[in-house]
């Protein structure tokens, strides 16, 4: 498999997290958090949690592992993903203050932590491979729950604790295992709400600010970025390329959406869209660039993901800080940031 496409199965899995803190706080010293993974020499995937840019390994790169989330309570840093367990197999993960815990035996990945209280929500996807059935599933406190029946492909992407509440987006395939279109899903405390018909809807967040439900994801076979309110859609693109929303946060009245879209010459360019108004994120015109995750503190627009090179040549994790992109790599091996977290 190579680097372009293992990206994109990371961008599938990438998904991201807020904190349920006040907000609009203006903080004079921040703490930003941020997830995503690193290739070693090896070309081995290493999951890393970047704090005030400086990276920490959450894995010792012999096996391949990813982080697609992080969220910050009190004094405790958790983040979860995909790692391989002493078994050998590829498993959803969390790492609470870089020590590890496996939460399943099978097959699975962790796309979305969420902390309240005592309680840890997770959500991501396991596999049954005898008979093979697959399942959009969360974690309460390492205990699982299945949201859907294993028929069918899917995923829960994203997890958001409002009240008493629990809140998951996330997808499902309509005609099996990874094949055909897919419809975006809402879970309400386990109750299924459907966002799209038959259509791709596999980049989804959710956030939840004065009762109102907000889900960021992808629209129409992979062509309008949207953002669902109270299940109802706006379109953030105008479909002439694809596009998709990964990350959506609420700040105020004002309601910011991360993604990706193309652009004229089919380049893929990160976008933030404020509003519904597309905003910029700056970069070099030679190269590809995704935004994977938004968060608002204050007056300042964090936004994280990366940027490529058209040429192969150099891949950056990248956070954006109100549009100056500071690169959280070198450049010399593949890197994706997928999630941010400001405390």
């Amino acid at each position: 498999m190579n680097r372009i496409n293992v990206f994109f199965i990371g961008l599938l899995f990438a998904t991201t997290m807020f904190s349920s803190c006040k907000k609009g706080d203006d903080i004079s010293v921040k703490d930003v958090y941020v997830v995503g993974y690193v290739h070693n020499e090896q070309d081995i995937s290493v999951a890393t949690l970047w704090k005030n840019g400086v990276a920490q390994n959450l894995t010792n790169g012999t096996n391949s592992a990813s982080a697609s989330s992080v969220f910050v309570s009190d004094n405790d840093v958790y983040v979860v993903g995909g790692s391989v367990n002493p078994q050998g197999v590829r498993v959803a993960t969390l790492w609470k203050n870089g020590v590890v815990q496996y939460l399943s035996d099978e097959m699975s990945y962790a796309t979305s932590v969420f902390v309240r209280g005592i309680d840890v929500y997770v959500v991501g996807e396991r596999t049954v491979l005898e008979p093979l059935c697959h399942y959009a599933t969360i974690w309460k406190n390492g205990v699982v729950q299945d949201l859907t029946d294993g028929t069918t492909f899917a995923q829960a992407t994203s997890v958001y604790i409002s009240g008493f509440d629990v809140y998951v987006a996330g997808f499902e395939s309509n005609v099996g295992f990874y094949n055909g279109p897919s419809n975006a899903i809402l879970w309400k405390n386990g109750i299924r709400h459907n966002l799209s018909n038959n259509s791709t809807g596999n980049h989804n967040s959710v956030f939840v600010s004065n009762n109102d439900v907000y889900v960021a994801g992808v629209d129409q076979g992979q062509t309008f970025a949207t953002l669902w309110k109270n299940g109802v859609a706006q379109k953030l693109s105008n479909g002439n390329n694809n596009a998709w929303g990964c990350s959506v946060f609420i700040s105020g009245n004002d309601v910011y959406v991360a993604g990706t879209e193309g652009n004229a010459q089919k380049i893929p360019i990160a976008r933030l869209w404020k509003n519904g108004v597309v905003q910029s994120l700056p970069i070099k015109t030679e190269t590809y660039s995704y935004a994977s995750s938004v968060y608002i503190s204050g007056n300042d627009v964090f936004v994280a993901g990366s940027v490529s090179e058209r040429n192969g040549n150099r891949y950056f994790a990248t956070l954006w800080k109100n549009g100056i992109a500071q690169n959280l790599t070198d450049g010399t091996n593949w890197a994706s940031a997928s999630s941010v977290f400001v405390k």
